[in-house]
């Protein structure tokens, strides 16, 4: 399970590095030119380029977890016992699994509602309903890496939540 959500999570880390973020800094960059040389914004650039950076931030969200590109206090991990760090490990899962749980449940809650009326973005008149969507996607996906590396943990095979070489160190 581990393994399909981290290719998961690594195509869609990937897609957000080779196609989001030069988009974003194309429309952006776009935006800003035609605001302040020509004075003719784009009507909806800051729209697009808000829900971009959403989706970029998004599509890097499971990778991060793998890599162990998150906040964490390497200093003071070091310092602790691999029978502590592997508590702490278990905390911090269960605390990133109950955070997501409830954006998940949240995000799936209010899909029907914001389907049915439809509510649409304010300048493109997009549905915002495949936005939430997109975010209880991302949420299940970080939801099963953390309870696949949780399991790991328990039996041995590794001492963070972290797959993958990052911050933290080698597994």
């Amino acid at each position: 399970m581990t393994k399909i959500v981290g290719t998961i999570a690594h195509v869609l880390d990937t897609f957000g590095s080779l196609v989001v973020l030069p988009l974003l800094t194309l429309l952006v960059t776009a935006d800003v030119v035609l605001r302040y040389v020509f004075l003719k914004p784009l009507s909806w650039g800051l729209e697009v380029s808000s829900h971009l950076l959403l989706v970029f931030f998004l599509l890097g969200l499971a990778q991060s977890f793998r890599a162990g590109d998150h906040i964490s206090m390497e200093l003071v991990a070091a310092q602790i016992p691999r029978r502590g760090r592997r508590v702490i490990a278990l905390v911090q899962a269960a605390l990133v699994v109950l955070i997501f749980y409830f954006i998940l449940a949240k995000t799936i809650e209010e899909i029907p509602f914001l389907y049915s009326l439809p509510q649409l973005s304010p300048e493109l008149n997009w549905p915002v309903w495949p936005v939430y969507a997109f975010i209880a996607f991302i949420s299940a996906l970080v939801i099963l890496y953390v309870v696949g590396a949780a399991i790991a943990i328990v039996r041995g095979e590794r001492d963070t939540i972290e797959e993958i070489e990052g911050v933290g160190e080698k597994h």
